[in-house]
């Protein structure tokens, strides 16, 4: 993603970067925000999707092709087109996206959502702290 969005910025005559990364780990990150196109934590974990500028959502492989059309390198995904070379990797996709936590956090997915959903809580009921009784809570950053 690092690669992409650094090709991205260095692309030459273009106003705007065509790429917008998200974070879904961010403290602000919004599955309602309709510019991430109502992906939950969970399914952002589970694999990778996109948001076209009209709204659309896509994932897995096909957004890997996606990503690279923009940074003029679609060429290199061409072929997950043709259809024997689209099942394999599609299945070798799958198969990685399933494990990827196991071997990059050393967690599994669902350990990952309960952490978040975790975090997310406490730091809702920490916003939620009133000072009325003349001890504040200090609040997540």
């Amino acid at each position: 993603m690092d690669f992409l969005a650094k090709r991205d910025a260095q692309k030459i005559n273009v106003s705007a970067p065509k790429l917008k990364l998200t974070d879904i780990e961010s403290d602000t990150y919004n599955e309602n925000d309709p510019a991430n196109g109502g992906v939950s934590y969970k399914e952002g974990m589970m694999a990778i999707h996109a948001v076209t500028s009209d709204g659309r959502v896509i994932k897995g492989v096909p957004v890997f092709l996606l990503a690279y059309e923009q940074v003029n390198l679609g060429w290199l995904f061409q072929v997950t087109t043709w259809p024997v070379v689209k099942q394999i990797v599609e299945l070798g996709y799958v198969l990685f996206a399933k494990y990827r936590t196991n071997v990059t956090r050393c967690a599994t997915i669902d350990s990952l959502v309960e952490q978040y959903e975790a975090r997310k809580e406490l730091r809702k009921m920490m916003d939620d702290t009133s000072c009325d009784s003349g001890r504040c809570q200090t609040k997540l950053q």
